[in-house]
């Protein structure tokens, strides 16, 4: 039988996969980094082999069901090495050996530190960071097992895991329960102000986005119908060390979560004297709580979360919305770039509903999934939380919501806070049409 040749990369970690592949099948095995072999599959040399995630995506393949290299959490062979901290380096030195680990310090970097340095290619990067010529490089493999004790490491695996996450409502179509009938997600995290700029440079054809910041989406998105977050008689929250007045905040600094947030966007509007400073959303609290600033907007779970720090609250944003306008919050929207096809934008607007519904009918391990990917919310808070925004909005805004979007823009408008929405245009769920079976393979009977 000749051998069956199988592309496999020289890492203790496969070993058990190829111990138990050996005895089933009459392999050949190929040894070569993950790049290499990706070359070798292009010039047809091997009939299978283990090609990384950026591999698999650029030669357009289909992956094994069932079967891959994952990390839910720390690996250990996938390290970026540094001397400096990350928010000052300037350049990073990537591994020839892996597009998939170069790819998530391209990622991760600037999500996580605010920093974008040069990303050079080197033949060696452990040589380039030791000869100065970078402040950190990424390595893989058993070297990086070798060399993760010599000096300061971030671990890729354990990064990916702290800063992404999938939300609660898109529990049903990332584990298949709910069917992407002619469209294939591929789904992205990332902070919410990370995501609104993202939308802005039209790098996203499905985003979640802050209601307070679409006026600047309006000509390029169009809003689903299911996927918002609204808040009735709640929302993001301003909250201080001590109580105080709205008046007293008058050039006072405010932290805040993002420039494009619907927090900030709602402080603006009734409290348009402050001055502002931009931390990640969940160092806020401990930034009031320290008196490096005076008062912080908490979005996310940190609404429910700031007792924890003894702070007070100076004013429920959501709430006051609600006071002064009597309409629903739209914190938050699912957007569509507008330039899809109509049928396909419906059929996605109809897989966001029905994952809501999967996930609320399921809710006990909808929102166990959700909290592994989470800050480290207490059962109850994110509970409590996930009931506050994943409902029946969720599932469908209605006209009070509508009504409060149209409201939003307009206030936001008159103070030159945001341009004018002319009209609203959102993408109803169009269930997709039933399959139609196949017709058997009949052939007439061979004539005798």
């Amino acid at each position: 039988m000749i051998p069956f040749r199988f592309g496999v990369v020289p890492y203790i970690n496969l070993a058990p996969f190829r111990r138990a592949l050996g005895e089933l099948l009459p392999c050949e095995f190929i040894e070569r980094t993950p790049s290499r072999l990706a070359d070798l599959w292009k010039e047809e040399k091997l009939e299978a082999c283990i090609l990384s995630v950026a591999d698999i995506f650029d030669l357009r393949l289909a992956p094994l069901n069932g079967a891959s290299i994952s990390a839910g959490g720390p690996v250990a062979s996938v390290l970026l090495l540094h001397d400096a901290p990350p928010f000052v380096w300037s350049r990073v030195a990537l591994d020839p050996a892996s597009r998939t680990s170069n790819l998530l310090a391209r990622l991760l970097v600037p999500l996580r530190w605010k920093n974008e340095p040069a990303f050079v290619h080197h033949q060696d990067p452990v040589a380039a960071l030791q000869g100065g010529l970078a402040d950190a490089a990424v390595v893989i493999g058993d070297r990086a097992l070798r060399l993760r004790s010599s000096r300061p490491t971030l671990d890729l695996g354990d990064l990916w895991k702290e800063t992404t996450g999938l939300p609660f409502a898109f529990y049903g179509l990332f584990h298949g329960k709910v069917p992407a009938d002619g469209w294939r997600p591929f789904f992205f995290t990332a902070p919410i102000d990370d995501l609104n700029r993202m939308a802005m440079r039209g790098e996203l054809d499905v985003a979640a986005v802050s209601g307070g910041f679409y006026p600047y989406l309006a000509r390029r998105y169009d809003i689903l119908r299911s996927g918002a977050s609204v808040g009735r008689g709640y929302g993001p929250l301003l909250a201080a060390r001590s109580p105080r007045t709205l008046a007293s905040l008058a050039g006072k600094v405010v932290a805040i979560p993002g420039e494009t947030t619907t927090g900030v966007a709602l402080l603006r509007l009734f409290v348009p004297d402050v001055t502002t400073r931009v931390l990640p959303f969940d160092e806020i609290r401990e930034a009031v709580a320290g008196g490096t600033v005076d008062a912080g907007v908490l979005i996310h779970e940190e609404l429910l979360n700031y007792p924890e720090r003894s702070l007070a609250r100076i004013l429920c944003l959501g709430e006051e919305w609600t006071r002064r306008t009597g309409l629903p919050l739209p914190v938050g929207l699912n957007v569509i770039w507008e330039d899809l096809h109509p049928e396909l934008k419906g059929r996605v607007a109809w897989s966001v509903r029905e994952s809501i519904l999967y996930a609320l009918s399921h809710r006990e391990e909808a929102t166990l999934w959700a909290r592994s990917f989470g800050r480290g919310p207490s059962s109850a808070v994110a509970e409590r939380f996930i009931r506050m925004f994943a409902n029946d909005d969720t599932v469908g805004i209605d006209g009070s919501v509508e009504a409060g979007l149209e409201e939003l823009f307009s206030r936001l408008h008159a103070v030159r806070l945001a341009p004018r929405v002319r009209s609203l245009s959102i993408v109803e769920p169009e269930r997709p049409p039933a399959r139609i079976p196949a017709a058997p393979d009949v052939r007439e009977p061979a004539l005798r």
